[in-house]
């Protein structure tokens, strides 16, 4: 075998062992009133498919009032959304599961919780 074949089938696995680029997207249903917000997650291989997925399953989890499911946060990485018992939320996106999680909470305040977080495949 030759150094360019050698070198192309190289490059060749190693381009074919790439995962395939997704975007994230969470949609939470903030209803007041609601002990527990709903939520769904969705992965697509573009945004507006992964919205979709999103308000989609948010929806099957509140059947009563699917249209309190918005959009809250779009992520290429990692993303979390924190919910105090007041409603405030607080929601960011990072390259870890960790700093996506611990940056929701300082932007939601004090008393609040992280009620989903999640990295993209």
């Amino acid at each position: 075998m030759t150094i360019n074949r050698v070198v192309g089938v190289a490059l060749f696995m190693a381009l074919t062992a790439l995962p395939a680029v997704a975007d994230g997207s969470i949609a939470v249903d903030l209803s007041p009133g609601v002990e527990e917000p709903g939520y769904g997650i969705g992965h697509a291989g573009t945004r507006l498919l992964a919205d979709r997925e999103a308000v989609k399953l948010c929806g099957a989890a509140n059947p009563v009032n699917k249209s309190a499911c918005k959009i809250v946060v779009r992520y290429e990485q990692c993303a979390a959304v924190a919910v105090s018992p007041t409603y405030h939320v607080g929601h960011a996106s990072g390259a870890t599961l960790v700093g996506a999680r611990i940056a929701a909470l300082f932007q939601c305040g004090f008393g609040c919780q992280i009620v989903v977080a999640d990295c993209v495949p």
